[in-house]
Order: C-alpha cells, then sequence, then structure tokens
C-alpha cells in the first residue's frame, strides 16, 4: 500500500468507510459470510471495471488501510475460506495493478 498513489480521503459516503466499522463478533460462524459477501459485493461489484474500483479507493485511517485490516480480522475471527474471497480481492488488486502500471508507464514517458 505504501506505493500506491495518494488517495483521497474517506467521506461518510464513500463506500469503502463501511470497513471502519468494527468487525462484528455475534454472529454465527456458518453465517458470517452471508454478513461479509454483500459488503464486498458493494464495493467490488461484479460488474465494475478496475478503473471504477480503483476511483472508489481512499485514503486514510477509514479507507484502504481499514478495508484490509476489515478483512483481515473477520476472516480470521469466523476462519472464512480464502476460495471465497479470491475472486474479489483479485479485481481490487487489478483495480490496484491497472492504477499502478498506469502511473509508472506515464512516469517513464520521454518527450
Amino acid at each position: 500500500m505504501r506505493n500506491l498513489p495518494a488517495l483521497p480521503d474517506v467521506s461518510d459516503s464513500d463506500e469503502i468507510a463501511a470497513f471502519s466499522e468494527n468487525v462484528p463478533t455475534d454472529l454465527v460462524k456458518e453465517e458470517a459470510w452471508e454478513y461479509l459477501d454483500p459488503m464486498l459485493n458493494r464495493f467490488l461489484g461484479f460488474n465494475r471495471t478496475p478503473e471504477s474500483i480503483f476511483n472508489a479507493l481512499r485514503g486514510g485511517e477509514r479507507g484502504l488501510p481499514a478495508m484490509v485490516k476489515y478483512l483481515k480480522e473477520f476472516v480470521g475471527l469466523y476462519d472464512i475460506d480464502g476460495a471465497l474471497l479470491e475472486g474479489k480481492v483479485q479485481r481490487l488488486v487489478n483495480a490496484i495493478q491497472l492504477q499502478c502500471v498506469t502511473l509508472t508507464r506515464s512516469n517513464n514517458t520521454h518527450f
């Protein structure tokens, strides 16, 4: 995350802000995925392009670092199968990589 370009700060209306809340600790383990999956779908959506996902990313304490922390805690607490997350997290990684590659190429352009 340190190598990402500066991201705008989070506002309360940003989708990613949902991940800055505390991980619920009272869910039934077998139903935990049903809680997390819609959150991820709202942010990473099946029809969102990598560009739109990257444009929705925000920085600061309630942005991408909070999302990473939330997922780590949630997955660990409820022992979520990584296969369930793979496609969703891959869309996030693709969006980040696309933006970083685009920035690297534009920074290496010589006139």
